[in-house]
């Protein structure tokens, strides 16, 4: 089956929307926290990326033959709502003999829950594009006058990529669960220059999307874990 895509399209409706929210912080001492914030946002309009049919594209001579092909391009979505709740805590080990004293933890975790008003092929809820029901992230670290370590470990539960696959009411590809593992560490030489290296996707990770039924394996991106090696100056 030919396709297509296309990366625009000025005549859809931007992102618009309705937000509340409510957050409530308090601070346990000068380095740890711990916060909820509760928020409900109502969309009236969203741009996602959709399939389309298209019959009037001219073939490589010029002539338009009037062949129907699929078009990959963003499309417009409407309305319903994201609401849910965000948990931060963040604690500094600061009690805690030694070189300890200077560690500490973090850990995020937000449940947004999301509805287009549309059904899958299955008959599941389809939820907002690029939007995780559950995310979240766990940090280590360690921080002293001169060197900075910092682990992270990230995770999202599946999210909507793509709908109408092919043309196809409620062929919807979804993104499935991902977590993946990052790692800096930093020393500040003088007050002028700190040196560093970062590390992304230290256990080599894929992006894995499938059509519906997580059995249905529709294809996977590889992004290779990296290193960045570097430094930076101030005057």
């Amino acid at each position: 089956m030919a396709q297509g895509q296309s990366n625009g399209n000025p005549k859809l409706d931007p992102w618009r929307s309705t937000n509340y929210g409510a957050s409530l912080e308090y601070y346990i001492n000068p380095v740890s926290m711990v916060g909820l914030e509760l928020f409900r946002i109502d969309v009236k309009s969203f741009i996602e990326n959709g399939n389309v049919q298209n019959c009037n594209l001219p073939d490589e001579d010029g002539v338009v033959r009037h062949r129907c092909i699929t078009i990959i391009e963003p499309v417009q979505g409407y309305g319903n709502s994201i609401q849910g709740a965000e948990f931060d805590y963040r604690q500094g080990f600061t009690f805690l003999p030694g070189l300890l004293r200077y560690t500490g933890t973090e850990f995020n975790f937000t449940y947004a829950p999301s509805n287009t008003g549309q059904r899958d092929l299955a008959g599941h809820a389809i939820p907002f594009q690029d939007n995780s029901t559950e995310s979240g992230n766990f940090i280590l670290w360690y921080q002293d006058d001169r060197l900075q370590v910092r682990a992270a470990y990230n995770y999202r539960s599946k999210r909507a990529a793509e709908n109408d696959v092919g043309s196809i009411q409620g062929l919807e590809e979804y993104e499935a669960p991902q977590g993946y593992l990052d790692a800096s560490i930093q020393y500040r030489i003088d007050k002028y220059i700190t040196v560093y290296v970062n590390g992304s996707n230290l256990t080599n990770e894929y992006n894995r999307y499938y059509l519906v039924w997580p059995s249905q394996e529709a294809h996977a991106n590889f992004s290779e874990r990296s290193y960045t090696v570097g430094a930076r100056g101030q005057w």
